[in-house]
């Protein structure tokens, strides 16, 4: 495997991984009883 070029399928789970990550937090943050989804 050559690490010169990214792997846009990777970077793409990267990204769907951060936009995951951040609609859980904003779910938890709207929600009065967060507690229950973390």
């Amino acid at each position: 495997m050559r690490a010169k070029r990214p792997n846009p399928f990777l970077m793409a789970q990267a990204c769907l991984k951060l936009i995951y990550n951040h609609n859980i937090a904003t779910t938890a943050s709207l929600t009065p009883n967060s507690g229950a989804f973390l």
